[in-house]
């Protein structure tokens, strides 16, 4: 915050313009970004609460996490935009062109800006640091949920649950190799592309029920009590 451009780059996040309401690209981006934050449709959530006690108080977590989440995301975007202010200020170029989207705000904008900072190598170091356990994070939850599905659809591999695990990673970085080439960003706007409307077809047909009056599905029933 107290870099030079750090407020300007703090009024280009915080000061709304009210004509983007009006493009539905910009909701198309938003309910994937909540979907994404929260971690909705991708079955970690279900599978982390699955070691709950039967007669845990979901809605208290729910509102816990989505409370969390919300404050959370705030104070990043703060940070991250008061970043970009400071790189905009030192690069001469507006905020709007200096912002970019997905890996190349992690991996290009920000590491530029942390070379312009005092102790560049300090700051560096913590901010891969932050990456790495973030990604680490990320990727704990995901194997789980698979590893669980696997071993509850198929009980006879629960023995050998590490070894799941293990061709789980194996196949996982095999799958992560494309994303080093030279066609990494185009792989990952495609695969987020068909990330986000599956997850939007599975929130909608988990929901469909509250939506049009139909009778509950089997999963609604075990969580209802829960609620």
């Amino acid at each position: 915050m107290m870099l030079e451009g750090a407020l300007a780059g703090l009024k280009y996040y915080l000061v709304p313009d009210f004509k983007r309401l009006a493009d539905p690209n910009m909701w198309i981006d938003a309910a994937g970004q909540v979907l994404f934050s929260l971690g909705v449709a991708f079955g970690g959530l279900m599978t982390l609460s699955s070691y709950n006690r039967f007669q845990n108080n979901c809605l208290r977590d729910a509102l816990t996490i989505f409370c969390a989440d919300t404050l959370t995301s705030f104070l990043s975007g703060c940070a991250i935009f008061a970043v970009l202010g400071f790189l905009s200020h030192e690069s001469g170029e507006p905020i709007h062109d200096v912002v970019q989207a997905g890996s190349g705000l992690a991996f290009v904008a920000f590491p530029e800006a942390i070379l312009r900072m005092p102790i560049p190598t300090f700051w560096s170091i913590l901010f891969f640091f932050m990456l790495a356990t973030l990604g680490a994070d990320s990727v704990v939850a995901v194997l789980e949920t698979v590893v669980i599905a696997l071993a509850e659809k198929f009980p006879a591999i629960m023995p050998h649950r590490t070894s799941l695990l293990w061709g789980c990673c194996i196949v996982l970085f095999l799958l992560g190799l494309p994303m080093c080439t030279g066609v990494t960003r185009a792989l990952i706007t495609i695969s987020s592309v068909f990330r986000d409307v599956l997850r939007y077809l599975l929130v909608f047909r988990h929901h469909r029920p509250a939506y049009t009056g139909s009778p509950c599905s089997t999963t609604t029933e075990l969580a209802g009590p829960c609620l």
